[in-house]
């Protein structure tokens, strides 16, 4: 299968997510939020991640985003939020990836 070589930088990665905040304990898996997340190509969601970004429907920027966190070494992973509210819903990359200023830095 062909391969297609692209560069993305902290300020590409910054473009391809809608929104960023904390993730553990800040109680996504309890109350209302409470099995909102479903896990995307693993087994469980995880809660202990530091941050989530919030990826809308494109798969594409989620392909490009990991492949970013990736190569500046942070591990990640991804799960899709089911909220009603369309502006959350979509996918969501979970990672030890604490902001944008550590991932330029990495």
């Amino acid at each position: 299968m062909p391969q297609v070589t692209i560069t993305v930088d902290a300020t590409d990665f910054e473009q391809l997510w809608t929104t960023c905040m904390a993730w553990a304990s800040a109680g996504w898996d309890t109350g209302e939020q409470e099995g909102q997340f479903e896990p995307v190509q693993s087994d469980a969601v995880e809660y202990g991640w530091k941050h989530a970004y919030w990826m809308g429907g494109n798969w594409a920027s989620v392909v490009l985003a990991r492949s970013f966190l990736a190569a500046v070494g942070h591990d990640f992973q991804v799960v899709a939020d089911t909220a009603d509210d369309p502006g959350y819903r979509g996918f969501v990359i979970l990672s030890d990836c604490q902001d944008r200023a550590l991932a330029d830095r990495a």
